[in-house]
């Protein structure tokens, strides 16, 4: 039976970091420098079952020191297989790290750490919408294939990570994926012990279980992480329609995953484009097959630049076909050419004779004008070539008669207004795409406005936050203050405690000596009678003597009373001052060597007692105070809470009103783009029934009549 170790809290940790030369075992973690908050402590980001620090070693390295805070079955032996899978595995996306078993000394005991190289990345979303801000969305192609290599690489290897998600997914400056958090890692070593954990919800199969363990055990987040990054370079849109700032997921969540086929989201993805309305449905067939039935990611690259551009441009511009097809119009066989026909032989008598005529008219004009004046010559050359003019005319109204000629009539006006309905139909479909352009535009600005109240809502809790624990660490502070100046005041007030009892005890103890009793050299009755006469009785009455010294050989001697005064008592020159005063200090000195001890130790017991009771005092202020702040930080919470709720349910009524308004103009842009599809096509049959009548023209008519064949 395994002992289970009780692991230190993440406060504990903070505590034994402060020292970095005495808590650290491992020779390069020894005088490293922690990260710290503003208060000056180490800081640590808590997960579920660790906390990490980062650190800046002496040798000028940064690290990431993870220290476990529960206890994992057989975690010494996990990490010593995974570190030796990964030491053979060369990889661009792995990241060094080692376990040690006795890393880090916390109250004299030591525990593991796992001590990780430093990467200097930002975490999958932040690089996602810092590229959606630039507009880079061949950026977002180019790491959608990035990980796609990143997972085969993975499978290829005989590994599985375990917990494919943002959080464990950093992209590098150069754009590279760097993997990390290798905790839950499936080796081939360890096929036969159960996961450790079962990974982000929002990215695994619906029905993970800790018995689903194997180099397979990737391949479902796999196709979630994909299909969105696909998604992403695709139509940029649905970062802003699918996502909500602040969310733990990319484009799908877990209810998603758990439903697909109601899915708004995965329909959203599908209705980017054939490609992804394939890898939707394969996402929605890997719902319902075990983990190991999941064959893996073997998609080629994602859209490119070019491509996704060119998508774009079938979402957005009517480039879909509608429901003819277009590309055969260029395969049926062209329609027969439509031919005048011989024309009769009377017609060609009549035209053979009205060409004589003409052309005897005009000689005849030609002939006259010959000898006629200039001005009648003229009229007769004009006469001439208007009988010519007449004679064309009348056989091209002879020629419009016809009924080849009037059914070519009839197709040339089918083909005007088949491009007049063409135009019109396109000029609904820009609209339409306008009006849609114009819907994601007021949607985006509607968004921002949302995100600007989420913002203020984070930026008025944060302050208010901040208010409250700066009160609370002022008013800890000063409590700390309190408590640190109470050992201060213990000693203070021992010796001034002391120092009145031993006062009282003197005089008391003086006060016992009577000066009449005594025998002081030079004080006799009458000396005794002076000094009672001005209220000096004991040794306790007066505190000493002051001889002044004037001019010449002037003495004025004084005896200083107890409350103070100053006393010229007659017949006390210097010298009985002098042995009054001596006998005093003789007085003074014997009892300073008999006075009881027991008279401070009961004064220390007592300070002792009152010490306690403060202490107490400020312990009880102590938790007061961090329950008001407790109560003030629910009261914030309470209220940022209902705020971010009205401000959720506003998003969503927004994202619902965005997406209907949107389904129903993409409906009407297909029935849009069927009927352009439909106009082309009759517009191309319309050109194609025109040509067969290409044979039809009054050149060939005039050939026919003069020829006798068409």
């Amino acid at each position: 039976m395994s002992t289970v170790v009780t692991f230190p809290s993440s406060g504990a940790y903070v505590d034994a970091l402060q020292d970095t030369r005495r808590c650290f075992v491992d020779p390069e973690l020894v005088g490293c420098t922690i990260r710290t908050d503003r208060f000056g402590l180490p800081r640590p980001i808590s997960g579920n079952f660790a906390s990490v620090f980062t650190a800046d070693t002496t040798a000028g390295r940064r690290l990431a020191i993870k220290c476990f805070t529960r206890d994992v079955p057989d975690q010494q032996d996990r990490f010593r297989e995974i570190e030796a899978a990964l030491r053979d595995v060369q990889a661009r996306w792995k990241v060094e790290f080692r376990y040690v078993e006795a890393g880090v000394l916390v109250q004299g005991k030591p525990y593991p750490v796992l001590v990780m190289e430093w990467i200097e990345a930002k975490q999958l979303i932040s690089w996602i919408e810092d590229r959606l801000r630039t507009g880079d969305r061949a950026a977002l192609g180019r790491l959608a294939d990035g990980f796609a290599q990143l997972v085969a690489s993975l499978e290829a290897a005989g590994l599985a990570h375990g917990d494919l998600q943002h959080g464990n997914l950093l992209v590098t400056a150069r754009g590279e994926l760097k993997l990390i958090d290798y905790d839950g890692m499936y080796v081939p070593a360890l096929r036969d012990r159960p996961a450790m954990e079962l990974g982000q919800p929002n990215y695994q199969h619906p029905r993970r279980a800790a018995s689903d363990y194997g180099p397979w055990l990737d391949r479902f987040s796999a196709r979630v992480i994909h299909l969105s990054l696909a998604a992403l370079a695709a139509d940029s849109t649905l970062w802003y329609r699918l996502h909500k700032p602040g969310g733990e997921y990319l484009l799908l969540q877990k209810y998603d995953l758990e439903d697909p086929a109601s899915s708004p989201a995965l329909a959203s993805l599908g209705s980017v484009g054939a490609q992804f309305r394939s890898r939707a449905e394969g996402l929605k067939d890997a719902v319902g097959k075990p983990l190991d039935a999941i064959a893996p990611l073997d998609e080629p690259a994602v859209t490119r630049a070019d491509s996704t551009a060119k998508m774009q441009s079938t979402a957005t511009n009517g480039g879909t076909p509608g429901s003819t097809a277009s590309w055969l119009d260029d395969h049926l066989p062209a329609p027969s050419p439509v031919l005048l026909g011989r024309p009769p032989w009377i017609t060609r008598v009549a035209w053979y004779a009205s060409l004589l005529l003409a052309g005897a008219l005009i000689a005849a004009c030609l002939y006259v004008s010959a000898s006629a004046s200039d001005t009648v010559a003229a009229a007769l050359i004009g006469g001439s070539g208007a009988t010519a003019g007449l004679t064309i005319v009348s056989w091209w109204i002879s020629f419009l008669r016809m009924p080849q000629a009037r059914a070519r009539r009839a197709r040339r006006k089918a083909v005007r207004t088949a491009r007049a309905q063409e135009k019109q139909v396109q000029a609904q479909l820009r609209w339409q795409i306008a009006a849609r352009e114009e819907s994601i535009a007021t949607y985006q600005r509607e968004l921002a406005i949302l995100s600007d109240r989420r913002t203020q809502i984070d930026q008025h809790a944060a302050a208010e936050y901040a208010r409250i624990d700066r009160w609370r660490d002022e008013e800890l502070a000063k409590l700390v203050r309190e408590r640190t100046g109470l050992q201060g005041w213990k000693s203070a007030e021992l010796a001034r405690r002391t120092s009145s009892v031993e006062s009282r005890h003197m005089a008391d103890e003086l006060a016992r000596h009577r000066i009449d009793a005594a025998q002081v050299y030079g004080i006799g009755r009458a000396v005794v009678a002076e000094l009672e006469a001005v209220g000096i009785r004991t040794a306790a009455d007066f505190t000493g003597i002051r001889v002044d010294r004037g001019f010449g050989r002037s003495i004025s001697v004084r005896v200083l009373h107890r409350d103070g005064r100053a006393l010229k008592v007659p017949m006390v020159g210097e010298v009985r001052a002098r042995h009054l005063d001596a006998w005093r200090v003789g007085l003074e000195n014997r009892v300073r060597v008999r006075m009881p001890a027991q008279l401070t130790a009961a004064i220390r017991a007592q300070l002792d007692t009152e010490a306690a009771i403060r202490q107490t005092g400020i312990t009880a202020r102590e938790t007061a105070i961090r329950h008001a702040a407790d109560v003030q930080h629910k009261t914030a919470h309470g209220q940022t809470q209902s705020q971010r709720d009205a401000l959720v349910a506003d998003e969503q009524s927004t994202r619902s009103s965005h997406a209907t308004a949107i389904a129903a103009i993409d409906r009407d842009c297909a029935l849009h783009r069927e009927g352009v599809a439909a106009a082309e096509h009759r517009l191309r049959l319309e050109r194609r029934t025109l040509e067969a009548y290409r044979a039809v023209s009054f050149r060939n008519y005039l050939r026919a009549l003069s020829l006798g064949r068409p």
